[in-house]
This record gives structure tokens, C-alpha cells and sequence, in this order.
């Protein structure tokens, strides 16, 4: 093709060139004379590794070629694989063919178990994994319940066991009430008192009473869905028989205690209540008993209640219902589980609890 007339030739003159080589040749001679002088002197030259360029990006089957280098490497690492197990196979004919037949069958009998006891274990290990972290998803949403129940009531109401009252109050919560908001007010909620003696009863009122108005409490066991029975009776002014009954003792004493507070000319016109407890202490029959009717969902396993649930008692009481919730450093606790505050699905580990209970068996 022919050139342009404006096109400068880029060839030069041998002067030139002849000058070029000879400046390059001096510049080489030069690098090693002084590498010479260094090795004499002891220092240690820096060997350069040339970087492989690798395939040109211009070349037309470089994907190709790249995509066959890594197959050529699989192909190689299976191929070191396979003649691993070949060895280990010719060892382990080696090692059979010195044995009797009843040893070659017990050795197959040992293997078969060792590998039923690893599979099982495997196993065992998936279930506990995925059974932790499910308990632990649902812990922190009690917590986040928790919480929101605990800003927004004006009063507490701490649900305890009368059978271990001790034992199911969470004094977490109380001292983190007291250190957010000291002028919340926290009711003690004595509940299912006709499961005690009426002096154990009596005595555990004055003890609890020292620090927190306690009120005692049996909620009502009846099954309808509406016009629940609530006495009149105080809790522990009612008779044996009356503590037989289905029917609420305590409510009203409960219930004149908090239309109180909302009267009291420190709060709000209407008050809001919110019953917090360990599992499986009564929060939601009690919330039924106020009320009167079966508002919220109830059951004899812990876990029944899973959200925060808001119930209008009147126009100046609110109760929110929340989860119960057992603090992580008494979960796998054998009395908590005796207590039968956690479910049966989120015990880890059963065998602590059945030693407990079959120490206190008649021998």
C-alpha cells in the first residue's frame, strides 16, 4: 500500500545505530563488573524471577486453553487419588490374604459399626446444631418482646410460682426496671397458692412483701370462653374448699390494686400493666382471670405464648402479655427444666434431669 506523502521513514542512519549497540554493550559490562565486585565482597546478589506473562490477551483460544490447563490439573490430582486408594487396596489385600476367614469377618463386623457409631454421630451433632440455633432465634425475639413491653407499661406485674417462688423470679429484670426507671412500679404476683400449704403461703407473702407490694393469686382453671369465675375472697382468707374450686381468688384485691395506680395522681388516667414471668408460671391465665374470659391462649408446656399480646381490661387498664423467657445461663439448668420452664424440643441434654429425678426415688 502506498505511502502518504507527509509519512517520515523510521529508519535510521548505521551511525546511529552502531552508537546504540555499543552505549548497550558498555551499560551490560558495566552491570557485571559489579556484580564481579559484590561476589568477591561477599554481598549476596538479588536474583530476579522473571513473572510468567502467561497467555497474550490477542491470542484467539485463550479461554480454550486456560479451560484444558485446568482440566489437565483435575485430571492430575484425581489421577494422585485413585493411586493413593489402589495402595491402600493392595495393602488391605495384603494384610486379608495373611488372615483366616472368622478374622476377615470380624474385621468386616468392626468396620460395619464403626461406620453405623461415626454416621450416627453425624447425625447426632446436625440435630443438636440446628435444635441450638432455633432456641437461640427464639430467645432473641423474646427478648425483643421483652423489651417492648417492659417501655411501654407503667406497671410490672412479675409472675412467681408459689411452689419455688425463688427459684422462677428473674431479679435481672427487676434491677434492669430499676436502673432504666426507678419510679416504674413492680407488683409480685404469688400465683397458684392453693398448690402450697396456706402457712407456707402466709410466710412467703411477708418475705416477698419487703421489697415489692405481692399480692396472692389462684387463677381460674375453668374451660369456658366466657363469664370466667373470679371470687371476691381474698387468696388466703378462702377456705380449703374454696381453694378446691375452678373459680379466680385474689383478682379483685389485684385488680382494686391497680385501678389505684391509674388514679394515683403521679401516672396517666388509664395505665398500662405488663405480666412478665418465667414459662409456665400462669402470665396468660391470670390475663384470663382479670378479664373474665379466655382473652389469650393458655396450656399446660411452656412456649405457648410467642408474641406480645395487648388485652383492654377496661377503659383505664391495658395488660400486655409476654413470652416467657429463661435467661441463657440457666437453659440447660436441671431445676429449670424440672420446673418445667423450658420445652421438651429445646433440652439439649435429658440424662441430667432423669439422674435428678431418679435420686429422689424410693430405692
Amino acid at each position: 500500500m502506498p505511502k502518504g506523502k507527509n509519512h517520515t521513514s523510521k529508519r535510521t542512519t548505521l551511525h546511529q545505530k552502531y552508537k546504540i549497540q555499543k552505549k548497550v554493550k558498555e551499560h551490560r559490562r558495566k552491570i557485571r563488573k559489579d556484580e564481579k565486585a559484590k561476589a568477591k565482597k561477599g554481598v549476596k546478589l538479588s536474583t530476579k524471577i522473571r513473572k510468567d506473562p502467561g497467555i497474550p490477551n490477542l491470542w484467539p483460544f485463550k479461554e480454550q486453553l486456560l479451560r484444558e490447563v485446568e482440566e489437565h490439573k483435575e485430571q492430575k490430582q484425581q489421577d494422585k487419588i485413585k493411586e493413593k486408594l489402589e495402595l491402600k487396596r493392595q495393602r488391605e489385600r495384603a494384610r486379608k490374604a495373611g488372615m483366616t476367614p472368622a478374622q476377615q469377618l470380624a474385621e468386616l463386623k468392626n468396620s460395619a459399626i464403626n461406620r453405623q457409631a461415626t454416621f450416627e454421630m453425624q447425625e447426632t451433632d446436625k440435630r443438636t446444631s440446628k435444635k441450638l440455633s432455633d432456641v437461640e432465634h427464639t430467645r432473641r425475639a423474646y427478648y425483643r418482646e421483652l423489651h417492648k413491653i417492659m417501655e411501654q407499661a407503667d406497671v410490672i406485674l412479675e409472675v412467681l410460682d408459689a411452689r419455688d417462688p425463688m427459684g422462677c423470679r428473674p431479679t435481672e429484670i427487676e434491677q434492669y426496671i430499676q436502673q432504666r426507671d426507678p419510679n416504674k412500679r413492680i407488683i409480685l404476683i404469688l400465683n397458684k397458692i392453693d398448690l402450697v400449704p396456706k402457712q407456707v403461703a402466709a410466710d412467703w407473702l411477708k418475705v416477698l412483701r419487703r421489697e415489692y407490694p405481692t399480692v396472692a393469686l389462684k387463677c381460674s382453671t375453668q374451660s369456658q370462653r366466657h363469664n370466667i369465675g373470679r371470687s371476691k375472697t381474698s387468696a388466703l382468707d378462702a377456705s380449703d374448699a374454696h381453694l378446691g374450686n375452678s373459680e379466680c381468688l385474689g383478682g379483685e384485691q389485684l385488680l382494686q390494686l391497680l385501678k389505684n395506680y391509674s388514679r394515683n395522681k403521679n401516672m396517666k388516667v388509664s395505665v398500662t400493666v405488663g405480666v412478665i414471668g418465667y414459662p409456665n408460671v400462669g402470665k396468660s391465665s391470670l390475663i384470663n382471670s382479670l378479664v373474665r374470659t379466655r382473652a389469650v391462649e393458655v396450656g399446660a408446656q411452656a412456649g405457648i405464648t410467642k408474641v406480645a399480646q395487648e388485652v383492654h381490661l377496661d377503659k383505664k387498664v391495658k395488660l400486655l402479655d409476654c413470652p416467657g423467657i429463661v435467661f441463657a445461663k440457666d437453659e440447660n439448668d436441671t431445676a429449670v427444666v424440672l420446673r418445667n420452664h423450658v420445652k421438651l424440643s429445646a433440652v439439649v441434654d435429658c440424662v441430667p434431669a432423669v439422674h435428678e429425678i431418679v435420686k429422689r426415688c424410693d430405692k
